[in-house]
C-alpha cells in the first residue's frame, strides 16, 4: 500500500474514533431519532466491526490479537466515560456487543481466507 493511502486510512481511523466517542458521550437527547433506528446492540456491533476492519486497513503490520486488545480497551474507556455522565450509563451488555462486532471482523476474514484458498484450487 502507498505511502499516501496509509495516511489516508489513518486519518479515517483516527477521525472515527473521535466522531464515535463523541456521539457516545453526548445527551441522547440531542442525537436525531435516526440514528438509533436500528438495535443498540447492532449499533455497537457494526461499529466495532468498522473500526477493526478501518484499524486493520490503517495499520496492517498490526496483528489481529493487537486490534481487539486497543478496541477492547477503547471500548472500556467509552463505558467508563459513559459512567461519569449524567445523561448516560455504563454497561457490560455493549461490551459484549462491541465485542461481537470483534468477533464479526474475525469471522468475516476466516471466511475470505476459506474463499480465497478454494479459488486457488
Amino acid at each position: 500500500m502507498s505511502r499516501e493511502r496509509l495516511i489516508a486510512w489513518r486519518f479515517v481511523f483516527s477521525v472515527s474514533l473521535l466522531v464515535i466517542i463523541w456521539m457516545a458521550t453526548r445527551n441522547p437527547s440531542e442525537i436525531p431519532p435516526i440514528l438509533f433506528s436500528i438495535d443498540d446492540f447492532a449499533q455497537h456491533a457494526l461499529t466495532f466491526l468498522y473500526l477493526a476492519a478501518v484499524m486493520a486497513r490503517a495499520y496492517p503490520p498490526v496483528r489481529h490479537g493487537l486490534i481487539w486488545i486497543f478496541l477492547t480497551f477503547y471500548g472500556i474507556l467509552i463505558e467508563a466515560i459513559q459512567s461519569l455522565l449524567p445523561f448516560r450509563e455504563a454497561s457490560v451488555v455493549d461490551l459484549a456487543a462491541n465485542t461481537a462486532g470483534l468477533a464479526l471482523f474475525e469471522m468475516v476474514l476466516l471466511t475470505k481466507g476459506i474463499l480465497l484458498k478454494r479459488k486457488r484450487h
